[in-house]
């Protein structure tokens, strides 16, 4: 049995010469410059698109309230997920704390609350 023979095991990688020259070939390549100059003129109408949104909400009232609405509920949101957030760091460090002393606890009473002698 080899993978090759193997109907369900498909080669994992083919052998292509890549290098830093096929890259630069292929930026500057026609097919290159077309996409990205398509995705520059998809990015634009983006941009445009919400800049029109701005601007209708900036000129109509109730759209403006709405929209400060959804910002104040966002932004409780994201202040309720820090305190959250703040709330477990100092949680884990009440943990952490409570561990060390556990196990300072737990050798003073297996040694008996003696020193362990060090070697100088």
């Amino acid at each position: 049995w080899t993978p090759s023979d193997h109907p369900l095991v498909k080669d994992t990688y083919e052998k292509k010469s890549h290098n830093a020259l096929d890259d630069f070939i292929s930026f500057f390549s026609k097919e290159a410059k077309e996409e990205r100059k398509v995705q520059h003129h998809i990015e634009m109408l983006e941009i445009e698109d919400a800049e029109k949104q701005i601007l209708g909400r900036r000129r109509n009232p109730d759209q403006m309230k709405q929209y400060k609405a959804k910002e104040d509920a966002r932004h409780q949101m994201f202040d309720k997920r820090h305190e959250v957030e703040v709330g477990l760091e100092f949680a884990e460090e009440d943990v952490l704390e409570e561990g060390q002393d556990f196990v300072s606890g737990l050798l003073d009473n297996v040694f008996g609350g003696r020193k362990t002698k060090q070697k100088n």
